[in-house]
Order: C-alpha cells, then sequence, then structure tokens
C-alpha cells in the first residue's frame, strides 16, 4: 500500500466536499444528466405513422452506443471510481473526464438537431441531459466549485487525478452539558500547523489526548497513534452503534485508543467513533 503524503491536516483539508453520499457536487450533476438521458429515451413519441423512442429513432447502432450508451457508461463509471476510492481512471489514454466531454459534446450536437427536427420533448430532455454532462466536464474550470475537484497541478484540468471526497466541515461538539456522557461531549485533538505523524508515535498533542473516559475505565491500550486504511471504512458511534462517519484511503487517522479487535479514533472535525474493521492498516 502507497503511504500517504502529508501531514493529516495538508491531505484531509484539500479533498473534495462531498454533497450526496460519496459523490461531490460535480459528480451528482453526472448523475443527473445520465439520468435525463436515459429518461428522455424512453419517452415515446410520433415520427411519420409511428410511434416510437429515442433508442429506435436512432437508428444506427453508432447512434445508439456514442450517443445514448456512452453518456450512461461515463455516469457509471464516476460512480464506481468514487465507490472504488479511486482517483484516476483512464481508457486508450484519455481520462474519465475526457471521455466525458467527448461524449457530451457529441450528445449535445446530437440532441440538439434531433430536438429541432422532431419537435420532441423526448429529444429535448435528452439534450438538457447532455448540456449538464458538458458544463460538469467541457467547462468544469469555469463552472464554480467543479475544479475544486481536481488535483492542483499544471495541464489540462480533466487530464488530472481527482481528489478524495470528504465531508463538508461541521461545528465542533459543544461542550459537556446536563445529561451528556464524556464521551459525546470529549473534545478534538489539536494539531499544530505543520507537523506530521513520527514513525512509532504520535504527535505531543495526540499523545496527552487519551479519552476521560477510558483512562477511567482503563480497557484501552494507552498512547493514541496516527494509521491509514487501504480502502473507505465505516466508523460507528461508541454509544448508539449507529453509523457515524467514514474514513477514507490517503490521509492519515488518529487513533485515540487501540483496544485490541477495534480502534476508538476521531475525524478530522471532531467526531469519535469506533473502527471495527482494523486489518491492513498501516500505523505511522
Amino acid at each position: 500500500m502507497t503511504t500517504p503524503a502529508g501531514t493529516p491536516d495538508e491531505t484531509l483539508a484539500d479533498d473534495a466536499v462531498r454533497v450526496a453520499g460519496p459523490f461531490t457536487l460535480r459528480e451528482v450533476v453526472v448523475l443527473i444528466a445520465a439520468a435525463l438521458i436515459l429518461i428522455g429515451s424512453l419517452i415515446p413519441f410520433v415520427a411519420g405513422t409511428r410511434i416510437v423512442n429515442a433508442w429506435v429513432f436512432s437508428q444506427t447502432q453508432f447512434n445508439q452506443v456514442v450517443f445514448l450508451l456512452g453518456p450512461l457508461l461515463v455516469a457509471a463509471g464516476f460512480a464506481w471510481r468514487r465507490l472504488a476510492g479511486r482517483t484516476r481512471v483512464a481508457l486508450f489514454s484519455l481520462t474519465l473526464d475526457q471521455w466525458g466531454s467527448v461524449l457530451g459534446l457529441l450528445a449535445a450536437g446530437y440532441y440538439f438537431f434531433a430536438a429541432v427536427t422532431s419537435m420532441s420533448f423526448s429529444f429535448l430532455l435528452c439534450f438538457v441531459g447532455a448540456l449538464a454532462l458538458v458544463a460538469s466536464t467541457t467547462t468544469a474550470h469555469v463552472v464554480g466549485g467543479f475544479a475544486a475537484d481536481f488535483v492542483p497541478g499544471e495541464g489540462y484540468l480533466l487530464a488530472r487525478d481527482v481528489k478524495p471526497s470528504a465531508p463538508a466541515a461541521v461545528e465542533p461538539a459543544p461542550a459537556a452539558r446536563g445529561g451528556e456522557t464524556p464521551a459525546q461531549a470529549r473534545p478534538a485533538v489539536v494539531v499544530p500547523e505543520g507537523s506530521a505523524p513520527a514513525r512509532g508515535t504520535g504527535t505531543a498533542a495526540a499523545d496527552a489526548a487519551v479519552p476521560t473516559d477510558e483512562a477511567v475505565r482503563g480497557d484501552a491500550a494507552p498512547g493514541p497513534f496516527w494509521f491509514a486504511v487501504p480502502h473507505p471504512r465505516e466508523a460507528f458511534d461508541e454509544q448508539t452503534g449507529m453509523w457515524a462517519f467514514t474514513v477514507e484511503p490517503g490521509g492519515w487517522v488518529l487513533a485515540l485508543a487501540d483496544r485490541g479487535d477495534t480502534f476508538l479514533i476521531q475525524h478530522p472535525d471532531g467526531r469519535v467513533g469506533v473502527l471495527r474493521e482494523t486489518d491492513g492498516i498501516e500505523r505511522a
């Protein structure tokens, strides 16, 4: 497994912000674009003396593959790339985003002329979907927020890797009030700016951050530490057992305590959860 570079703060601060599940706003637009094209392609309309839809009206397999299947496959690729935790998918030297741009432009031109000549709502809806695909790929560098999905660097934007996604920043948990448990009110560990996890130990701030309730019970191994995961893993609330947050690969995560089969971990935004799947992790 490749060791994540940089400090935990530096790595996670550059992540793209997710807005729906693991997907960023740009990826959601791509999925919506594919949905519009799929729905539009299934709406029947009158062509001469027949009632057809876009799949029949396309007449040739080339039209079906390029203008109908192509955008749908691109959207499926976007979803798979994010769910698989990949930052780059390429085919024949073109990245997935570049394929989306090419197919989006071709589809937009085709559906525009088809909508004008047939005056069909079906093709008009497909045209809107194609425009959304173009906006999220070809013009991503000028559409507000879309360029933030990509790793900074030189060269064409769509040729770069995409960033891992992370939840939007939230306010830290308030101090303990009546009825709250120590775990619910546990403050976030502050990592000094510019510091990096040392091999075999945590930072000075992390070493002093053993949770109060764990210290009282004495059932957690002392010494917080940093670790990284090879693929996304779920953390669960310590009290309710419900899902709390997702640990993403590509960055260092702070473990407050090693409980043997599980880790008590802290998300960069201050949330605390229990990581049950600890096999294959890499300690700093």
